[in-house]
């Protein structure tokens, strides 16, 4: 099945609305291991617990979308 493409601030704002907690901020960058990367800017409690759930968010997400060009 083919991924459906999508832009940074795109995959960025899914990340968010999942988290769904205020004072998080993260964007997303062009990988080439994983063909993308979510970047925390800030995060309102312990960032390397909220780095992991992001992970796992992006490793999800990676299935569905790719990074459009």
């Amino acid at each position: 099945m083919a991924k459906e493409f999508k832009s940074a601030q795109e995959l960025s704002d899914l990340i968010h609305q999942v988290v769904g907690i205020p004072g998080f901020d993260v964007v997303v960058r062009r990988d080439h291991a994983c063909r993308w990367q979510p970047i925390i800017l800030s995060a309102p409690a312990n960032p390397i617990s909220f780095h992991r759930h992001v992970e796992e968010i992006a490793d999800r997400m990676r299935t569905t979308y790719d990074l459009a060009t």
